[in-house]
């Protein structure tokens, strides 16, 4: 299937399987395995689709997860963090919808933490 980065940037996926792969505007053959992290980062199936101007393009991957964290921070599940305290990848996955990279979430989560240390 090929699919096209919704603007003139191009779109970098990388799996926690090690794989990645670069989506340019001009389209790229997308293995199956790309495919979900690719449609949640608004990748598009023709180079001439209409975007819904309903639809925020500018979608703020940091944000969503820098919330999901908050809120589980906020919750009382057990489950949502590891021994270690850092943040559960699967529960956090789940919050946000997409895939998440371990570097990722451990970045954004000390961000999150040290907001909270200041309070």
């Amino acid at each position: 299937m090929k699919l096209y980065a919704p603007t003139e940037e191009a779109v970098s996926i990388g799996l926690t399987s090690g794989h990645m792969l670069v989506i340019e505007r001009a389209g790229t053959e997308v293995p199956p395995m790309f495919r979900r992290e690719a449609i949640a980062r608004g990748c598009l199936s023709s180079p001439d689709e209409v975007v819904d101007p309903e639809v925020d393009v500018n979608f703020d991957r940091k944000k969503v997860i820098a919330d999901a964290i908050r809120a589980m921070l906020d919750g009382d599940n057990e489950g949502d963090f590891k021994n270690d305290g850092t943040p559960n990848l699967n529960a956090l996955q789940k919050r946000v919808g997409f895939a998440v990279q371990r570097e990722e979430a451990d970045a954004i989560f000390t961000e999150v933490s040290k907001e909270g240390a200041g309070d």
